[in-house]
């Protein structure tokens, strides 16, 4: 009889979780951002220099835990104020034009004591992706990075993506966009996956329409389970509240489906008025299953 009940236990966690999973290792929860910071770039003065922000773009992040972020528009000279701030936190990238002192650069940040990088790369946005490149109406060269982690929490691994659209060819976004969804589909398969950005696109363009209508992918603001915390809009050009000139949202943050968005906000983080960039962070609380 005993031999009997031990056998119906074993069957039983068997049916319940398989292998020996449980309900927590197969979903990943996590704290995503999407943030595109504003490099070093010398016209910058007082308040916008990056010798003012680095503190304050650190505090962010500690402040808001955040375990994993893409940006956008990053520069080579900010990694000795990212290694000495923020030591706990991986990162990778690589600029769009190919040269070592290139300021734009899309990173992947996180959390090193939770994700292990398990492959990191930078590719282009045209067809040649593995080329320093740029088509059609471009200004200049735009990229994805990505990283594939493993989630020491969870036992699973998933991808983030970080991409930046070219801000002036309307021809050049639309392929961009294209390129883009195929290498997320070649990449991530069937795992789930995180896509952050600055996409010079608002949110009725073709672009952004383009991207949604893809059935593996999800706007965070859409299906935020939580009412979704706005600013007027992404970019504010370090005028915050006091911009009144750009309203639209050109920085999104996806996930692959049918992962779960908790929380939806637009940051409008300052320290005594000074902003880490002239974008707005966002940041989400997900589930990605």
């Amino acid at each position: 009889m005993k031999r009997k009940i031990f056998i119906l236990a074993i069957l039983s966690s068997l049916i319940l979780f398989p292998f020996g999973c449980t309900q927590e290792e197969k979903d990943i929860q996590l704290r995503a951002c999407s943030f595109n910071l504003r490099g070093v770039i010398s016209g910058d003065k007082n308040e916008r220099s990056w010798e003012v922000r680095k503190s304050i773009v650190a505090n962010f992040l500690k402040k808001h835990d955040i375990d994993i972020c893409g940006t956008q528009e990053s520069a080579y000279k900010q990694f000795p104020a990212l290694n000495e701030l923020l030591s706990e936190y991986g990162f990778f990238g690589k600029s769009s034009v190919g040269e070592h002192n290139g300021r734009v650069l899309n990173l992947v940040m996180y959390k090193k004591s939770r994700f292990k990088m398990l492959k990191a790369e930078t590719l282009w946005l045209t067809s040649t992706p593995n080329v320093v490149s740029k088509e059609f109406d471009s200004s200049e060269p735009r990229t994805v990075t990505y990283g594939h982690f493993f989630d020491n929490k969870s036992g699973r691994d998933f991808f983030l993506f970080s991409t930046h659209f070219d801000h002036r060819g309307k021809l050049a976004r639309k392929a961009q966009s294209k390129v883009l969804m195929q290498l997320i589909e070649k990449i991530a398969k069937d795992k789930p996956f995180i896509l952050v950005g600055d996409f010079n696109s608002k949110e009725e363009s073709e672009v952004i329409t383009y991207i949604k209508s893809k059935p593996y992918i999800s706007d965070s603001r859409t299906i935020s389970k939580a009412k979704p915390i706005d600013m007027p809009g992404t970019y504010h050009g370090f005028k915050g509240h006091n911009n009144r000139e750009f309203k639209n949202r050109i920085d999104y943050l996806w996930v692959s489906k049918p992962s779960e968005v908790l929380t939806y906000e637009v940051s409008n983080y300052s320290e005594n008025g000074i902003y880490p960039s002239d974008h707005y962070p966002i940041v989400c609380d997900l589930i990605l299953k």
